[in-house]
């Protein structure tokens, strides 16, 4: 194995990896060949819900009864200190969509910039979550689980 060095932090690079370059215009194309797939796959398989409200609202329904089983159904509460407050609810809708996929990307493209010998763990571990996610939100929406 070959070692790389980045600070305190000792990185491997396997024999099986030699092939993929380190810096440049391939490398870059390499990752967006990896990255673009995989967001078009999140996108397919959200698509697969559409029109389906009514089963979103069952299962809605099962959380929350799940969390009162459990003493911790506390949305509503919650909710009802921001709704009153217009200028709260347009935060919060703020950052949840520009919390969430615009951060990510930036941080990838920091790491990719100014990290890159961590970002391979960063771009793995972001990819590896988002497929368990993508296939436990696939089957709850088949009804299978």
């Amino acid at each position: 194995m070959e070692r790389e060095q980045e600070g305190d932090l000792v990185m491997e690079r396997s024999q099986g990896w030699r092939w993929f370059p380190e810096n440049g215009i391939a490398r870059t194309l390499l990752e967006l060949l990896i990255i673009v797939p995989a967001y078009a796959l999140y996108q397919l398989v959200r698509g697969t819900v559409d029109g389906r409200t009514g089963v979103a609202f069952n299962h809605a329904t099962q959380v929350v009864s799940i969390e009162r089983t459990m003493g911790i159904f506390w949305e509503a509460q919650l909710q009802s200190m921001i709704l009153t407050r217009e200028l709260a609810v347009h935060m919060a809708n703020t950052v949840y969509v520009w919390g969430h996929l615009p951060v990510i990307i930036a941080v990838a493209v920091w790491m990719f910039t100014y990290h890159r010998q961590r970002y391979p763990l960063f771009r793995n571990a972001f990819l590896i979550s988002g497929a368990i996610g993508l296939f436990l939100f696939w089957l709850i929406h088949q009804e299978l689980l």
